[in-house]
């Protein structure tokens, strides 16, 4: 028993010390990535634009609970989530979700 607590404290000792270990090294780790991320060491600028973007506006109108609910109600539609259904149905399944997920998205792409 008395081993076994030895050991027991021991071990979370080592793991204290490693944990320790690595939220020390976590600021030099960040400021290493921001560094070697930005051109010449320094901090880009970003600038704003007063004129919205018409894209980008007409994206956020498309964003509706309607639009949320008629998703959802689509997904559901095929019966299942089961990664092991029908690939091949046309209508039920995770293979009839994935293509109309795929056509969704080629379709936002335009």
């Amino acid at each position: 028993m008395a081993a076994e607590l030895c050991t027991s404290v021991a071990t979370r000792a080592s793991f204290k010390e490693r944990l320790v270990n690595r939220i020390a090294v976590l600021p030099l780790s960040v400021a290493f990535l921001m560094t070697i991320g930005l051109p010449g060491g320094a901090a880009q600028q970003v600038q704003i634009s007063s004129k919205p973007n018409p894209q980008i506006e007409k994206i956020i109108s498309e964003i509706s609970p309607a639009n949320i609910e008629a998703v959802m109600r689509k997904l559901v539609g095929f019966g299942t989530r089961h990664t092991l259904s029908s690939q091949d149905d046309p209508a039920r399944g995770i293979g009839a979700a994935w293509r109309w997920i795929k056509e969704e998205m080629d379709r936002y792409s335009r």
